[in-house]
């Protein structure tokens, strides 16, 4: 995928790992057909995301940004959401997000058994 395209999914699972030094991950999980999401490859590729917390206000284009689009499609584009360039990043903000986390990949971790969604 193009480093001009960015992907926007929705995640609830992720959490915070460690303090020091300060580390969260996000389990990404597969596709129904076995294959992996963008966001996982996403950050193999890049070896850096955003996390954004949304607020109520933001509800209806956090549930729509979890449509299945075609790969190399953006759901940023698809929604029509603004961003802006971040400060120390590669990637740009959302507008309208109060909070953004940035990070870099520290490690990767696939458990053994793993199935897709039936």
């Amino acid at each position: 995928m193009p480093m001009a395209v960015f992907n926007l999914a929705p995640y609830s699972f992720f959490n915070t790992v460690s303090s020091e030094p300060p580390l969260v991950m996000i389990s990404t999980g597969l596709r129904s057909d076995g294959r992996p999401k963008d966001t996982r490859e996403n950050v193999k590729q890049r070896q850096d995301f955003l996390i954004h917390i949304a607020s109520v206000a933001q509800l209806e284009d956090l549930n729509a940004s979890s449509a299945t689009l075609s790969a190399g499609e953006s759901e940023v584009a698809h929604l029509g959401l603004t961003t802006f360039p971040l400060a120390g990043s590669r990637l740009p903000r959302l507008k309208d997000a109060r909070v953004v986390f940035v990070r870099t990949l520290h490690e990767r971790t696939t458990t053994s058994g793993a199935t897709p969604p039936r």
